[in-house]
């Protein structure tokens, strides 16, 4: 059992205990629409940190934490399954470069006021997704004035018409296969009832042509 003691706002002291240390990534809504994203090792001890104002970072400095709003917090163990600290980090990162503006995040190894070239160049290399998920979320209207999406739904239209080509061509190269081979034995048939010589194996394409004379 750990426990530990802050001051209030009014120097009254707060007492805060918890059993075990619970590593993960906490997200914080700072003013201005900023967010803070911490990789740490004891969530617990990290909240009690900010909530009584024992952390220093220069960007929080700037723009203080909304406590109106709750942090979001992602576990790195749940139900006694693990998950890679920095990976679950760079998965949390990467999500909100993706849905905030990038000058509006800080982090544990980015937590300045402003950033050099170099750290929004290192920073910014988790900031893609693999697929374009957000687009799915555009309104129709949205849609409609997308260039972009205007020309992939054409792509996407010949491609089905295509494969939908494809798909019949060997439904009919199928059927063909079919009646040649009926084709070929009803003649085998004629030819034996009529007394006919019967070669021992009739050439395909010759039977396959004899059989197109017919279609």
């Amino acid at each position: 059992m750990r426990s530990i003691t802050y001051l209030d706002s009014k120097n009254n002291p707060v007492h805060k205990q918890w059993s075990s240390d619970y590593a993960g990534v906490v997200v914080l809504h700072l003013a201005e629409n900023n967010l803070y994203i911490e990789r740490t090792a004891d969530i617990f001890k990290f909240l009690c940190d900010v909530r009584y104002g024992h952390i220093n970072k220069g960007f929080i400095k700037k723009f203080p934490v909304n406590f109106k709003k709750k942090p979001e917090i992602f576990m790195a163990k749940i139900d006694g399954v693990s998950i890679d600290l920095k990976t679950l980090f760079k998965s949390v990162l990467n999500h909100y470069q993706n849905t905030f503006l990038e000058s509006h995040i800080r982090t544990s190894d980015y937590h300045g006021e402003e950033l050099t070239a170099t750290d929004l160049q290192n920073f910014s290399m988790n900031s893609n997704y693999p697929e374009d998920f957000m687009s799915i979320w555009k309104t129709d209207k949205e849609n409609e004035s997308d260039d972009k999406f205007r020309k992939q739904q054409e792509i996407l239209a010949t491609e089905e018409k295509r494969k939908k080509q494809r798909e019949q061509d060997k439904l009919v190269m199928k059927k063909e296969s079919e009646l040649i081979k009926k084709f070929q034995k009803e003649m085998h048939a004629f030819k034996k009832q009529n007394g006919m010589p019967i070669p021992k194996k009739d050439k395909a394409l010759g039977d396959k042509l004899l059989w197109k004379m017919y279609k």
